[in-house]
């Protein structure tokens, strides 16, 4: 009896400690996780070397400006029809971004010719031999997208930049949806007016650049999640298939463009089975949510063969898969991670050999980038801490950009960098104040999205424009502390 009674009771607490677990691990998980993105902004602030001292005064006084305008017109926008706020905010965000390009014209170089050349080369013929494009395929995404356009309204630059405009207000209405369905109808408002006055994301406007297309689908992605999550309860197993396909086809969208769809995919692995665990132990939802992932993946690697198909038939040789420049560039000490002519120079040496294919010379590229991060000649901690004040640190490199038509490029440098670290100020606030949000809600799809964003450019070759699809997020993220935040989950419009 003595063992038997023994057996029972560790049974017993074996199954409170379960239940306990069941509890405490998602919080503790996801307030890690929003203590991890607070960190991260913090040490970039501390990191960065600004021009003047006064950029983060400025951003302070923009951030209060704001809390106390919005603190006295907090009503305003709840009189006022939703549909309506939505047309008129979009009428103004194409009216703001359209007169940039209009009269601040910029002539496509480096990158950016790349990208317009290579659309104008895919809009004349099917067949397009070209070795740089098959090294980094990325290029082959916006360009095929701008290539549709050119074909039949003509190879006008000035096409690619109204094509940027429109992707702009395209983001902005799916920035409003998103605050619009987790917060509110003024968190909404608030959260498309500055990303209609974000003057990086302005002035980038004037280049040809994939970053608006693959930053309005990964906004579609975080709204299709959270449509899906509001409708969850309701919807059964089957269909939750026929999302999971559709969620599938916007990720290759992303990964053709820019190949981060990998860190949205974590973002919701994270999202649904580790801050969601209690409800794991439900038979019906991890029957819906393991169907969701098991048909995106399928689609999406199927997806991804058939794309390199038709790659390789427009380009005539099959696309690199292996990113080895890009990681060996991003453990240069020397050049801090970021682009280098040594570096460069060595993977076309590769590459120009005769008989050799785009993958051959990545993957040898790739061989170095180990050689390079087992030489013990790598201080990891200077080099973590340098990449990450290049990434985040700046977002005035807009301006650098477009020199030739910008006159005060230093009052554009600190309006620009005001603006960024006024939302960096604001977004730590809302992170903190998002750790009493419900672990289950789809808002934690924002700060893991730029968690991981970052942690994936710590690996690979970095610069300052690729936290452009960071900036929503930020913008999204301070509606918490900017408004009270509504229960996730109780009755609201049809999203």
């Amino acid at each position: 009896m003595t063992t038997e009674k023994k057996t029972t009771n560790n049974l017993l607490k074996g199954k409170e400690y379960c239940e306990k677990l069941k509890d405490k691990l998602p919080k503790q998980l996801y307030k890690l996780m929003l203590i991890i993105f607070i960190s991260i902004f913090a040490l970039t602030i501390f990191v960065s070397n600004f021009n003047s001292a006064s950029i983060l005064v400025y951003a302070m006084l923009a951030s209060f400006a704001v809390v106390k305008f919005l603190k006295k017109y907090n009503s305003f926008f709840d009189t006022t029809s939703d549909i309506k706020l939505l047309i008129f905010l979009s009428l103004f965000c194409f009216l703001v971004k359209f007169l940039w390009i209009y009269y601040m014209r910029m002539e496509p170089k480096v990158d950016y010719a790349t990208f317009y050349y290579s659309a104008v080369g895919l809009s004349k013929s099917w067949l397009y031999p070209n070795r740089y494009i098959a090294l980094f395929p990325h290029i082959f995404g916006y360009s095929t997208f701008l290539s549709l356009f050119f074909k039949f309204l003509g190879e006008s630059v000035f096409l690619a930049t109204l094509l940027n405009v429109i992707l702009s207000v395209v983001s902005g209405i799916l920035i409003y949806k998103i605050v619009r369905n987790i917060i509110s109808v003024t968190a909404a408002v608030c959260a498309y007016v500055l990303w209609i006055i974000c003057p990086s994301q302005t002035i980038y406007n004037s280049l040809v650049l994939s970053d608006p297309l693959y930053t309005t689908f990964i906004l579609a992605f975080v709204y299709f999640v959270v449509v899906i999550a509001k409708k969850e309860k309701s919807l059964k197993w089957t269909q939750m298939l026929f999302y999971g396909a559709w969620a599938a086809l916007i990720l290759q969208c992303i990964n053709v463009n820019r190949p981060i769809a990998m860190v949205l995919i974590i973002a919701m692995l994270i999202w649904v089975f580790v801050l969601r665990f209690k409800e794991l132990f439900r038979r019906a939802f991890l029957v819906k949510w393991l169907s969701f992932f098991a048909v995106m993946l399928v689609v999406y690697f199927s997806l991804g063969g058939l794309w390199n198909l038709y790659f390789t038939s427009r380009i005539g040789e099959a696309p690199a898969s292996a990113p080895g420049y890009n990681i060996h560039v991003g453990f240069n000490v020397n050049s801090s991670g970021t682009w280098n002519a040594e570096d460069s120079e060595l993977l076309f040496s590769y590459s120009d050999q005769e008989g050799t294919t785009a993958e051959w010379a990545q993957k040898q590229m790739l061989n170095e980038a180990k050689k390079r991060i087992t030489s013990s000649e790598i201080d990891f901690t200077k080099l973590f801490k340098d990449k990450l004040s290049f990434f985040l640190g700046k977002d005035s490199v807009c301006v650098g950009y477009c020199s030739d038509i910008i006159k005060e490029k230093e009052y554009m440098s600190m309006i620009c960098d005001a603006f960024y670290y006024c939302m960096i100020l604001l977004s730590l606030c809302g992170a903190y104040k998002m750790l009493k949000t419900s672990h289950r809600s789809p808002v934690f799809i924002l700060p893991l999205y730029v968690i991981g964003v970052t942690c994936a450019q710590m690996l690979v070759e970095v610069a300052p424009r690729y936290h452009y699809s960071v900036i929503p997020f930020l913008i999204m993220i301070s509606q918490f502390y900017l408004f009270k935040k509504r229960n996730y989950g109780t009755k609201t419009e049809e999203v």
